[in-house]
């Protein structure tokens, strides 16, 4: 089990991809071109992955 200390930039960095993630999904609802809001609608998904990757290491 991560000690405290280690534990708390973990969450901290989760919650920042997590909040980036729905910036990208914000954005990518007022985007007129399909391909940007498709680039923009990937990248969230991939922070939102890494967000619960980080979520789940600290749980193990």
């Amino acid at each position: 089990m991560p000690a405290l200390d280690q534990l708390r930039p973990k969450l901290r960095r989760a919650a920042r991809l997590r909040l980036e993630a729905a910036n990208c999904l914000r954005i990518a609802l007022n985007e007129r071109e399909h391909q940007m809001a498709a680039q923009l609608i990937d990248e969230a998904l991939k922070l939102e992955q890494r967000s619960q990757q980080l979520l789940r290491d600290d749980a193990t």
